[in-house]
């Protein structure tokens, strides 16, 4: 963006590769070389997607990596050999990783990417081609409204309640959220107080996936055509106004509109169905039900 600014001119992806060419033979930066250059020239490519988001108004504008957060690195075919036979994954420079599978059978992947989470864990995720599960079909159509009281109501009358993940720990978490504001910053004490509060909340995320997960898969499962009700959420980097339902909806849903809606709709294809995000008025639950 700062190139665009000063130099009325944008700095691409073969530009921002040169540039890190010459970085490697800096005395200060030589620490680059010492990992592979597969995953940097992905963080490149990942960076250029981002300014180009940003720029046709499509996501908030990018932000730089912190070292406690969430980390990645992602290898195409040049920087890892995979045998699906024995599943056995080396990656460029780091050599063979001890990795509990989570699947019986694996295809040769196009791309391995290494995840760091920010309380300390390692993931293995595979890019592969699956064959979709053939559900049979239903002949049913269902319409889904979202709430504040429960997660969802179908329109058939089915109520699925809202778990409340985070609501039956708050007690906790305010407990933890107090043990590190009293720590001094930079002290040990302190970085063991951030990996207890890092870890409620990663059990917190993981529920609320997993709630989704089985929400969405029923849905996808039981019906052949499915009727969302629209993401009230505004575009990436507005905020709502304060006291609107959308408001309302980001403080109070232990499960975003957003995610439901995304979910769903990529289930639903994979499995042959059709799933259509509608306006509230257009659903027409709400009235009937209040």
């Amino acid at each position: 963006r700062d190139g665009l600014v000063q130099h009325r001119r944008r700095i691409g992806y073969a530009e921002t590769d040169a540039r890190l060419t010459q970085l490697k033979g800096h005395p200060e930066t030589a620490w680059l070389r010492e990992v592979s250059s597969v995953p940097l020239q992905q963080s490149l490519r990942d960076l250029q997607i981002a300014f180009v988001n940003f720029f046709e108004h499509r996501a908030a504008h990018p932000t730089f990596k912190q070292k406690s957060r969430r980390q990645s690195a992602n290898y195409t075919h040049r920087g890892f050999r995979f045998d699906p036979l024995t599943k056995t994954l080396t990656v460029a420079k780091i050599g063979r990783l001890h990795i509990r599978w989570t699947r019986d059978y694996l295809p040769m992947p196009s791309s391995v990417r290494i995840i760091k989470t920010t309380t300390g864990k390692y993931f293995v995720s595979l890019v592969v081609e699956i064959e979709p599960l053939d559900w049979p079909k239903s002949g049913e159509a269902v319409g889904v409204d979202f709430g504040l009281t429960s997660f969802a109501t179908l329109s058939n009358g089915e109520k699925i309640d809202n778990p409340h993940h985070a609501e039956r720990r708050q007690h906790r978490l305010t407990l933890l959220q107090r043990r590190v504001s009293r720590k001094q910053k930079g002290s040990r004490r302190r970085s063991v107080a951030l990996q207890r509060l890092a870890l409620l909340h990663e059990r917190i995320r993981n529920a609320r996936w997993d709630a989704l997960h089985k929400f969405s898969t029923n849905l996808v499962k039981r019906f052949d055509r499915i009727y969302l009700e629209k993401s009230p959420h505004p575009r990436p980097g507005e905020k709502p106004p304060p006291g609107s339902r959308i408001q309302r909806c980001s403080d109070r849903f232990s499960l975003s509109f957003a995610r439901s809606e995304g979910v769903t709709i990529r289930k639903g294809g994979r499995h042959n169905r059709s799933v259509f995000p509608v306006e509230q008025d257009v659903l027409g639950l709400r009235a009937r039900r209040r």
